[in-house]
């Protein structure tokens, strides 16, 4: 079960990565509604998920 969860984890790392590259996409697009740092904040917010996440997921599978 630890390995189905850590697995689920990972998962949502790699989906965490995604909307983080998705969100630094819309600094370099020509069309921006907002200042730089929002886009830079909300990419942060998620890396600190995907960190959370794929901590979680190696103690899991370390088994602690």
């Amino acid at each position: 079960m630890r390995k189905v969860v850590a697995a689920l984890l990972f998962m949502v790392a790699g989906a965490l990565v995604l909307l983080a590259a998705i969100t630094l996409s819309n600094l370099w697009g020509s069309y921006q509604d907002s200042p730089d740092s929002l886009y830079i904040g909300a990419a942060a917010i998620e890396g600190v998920g995907v960190i959370a996440a794929c901590l979680a997921g190696g103690l899991l599978l370390r088994g602690r």
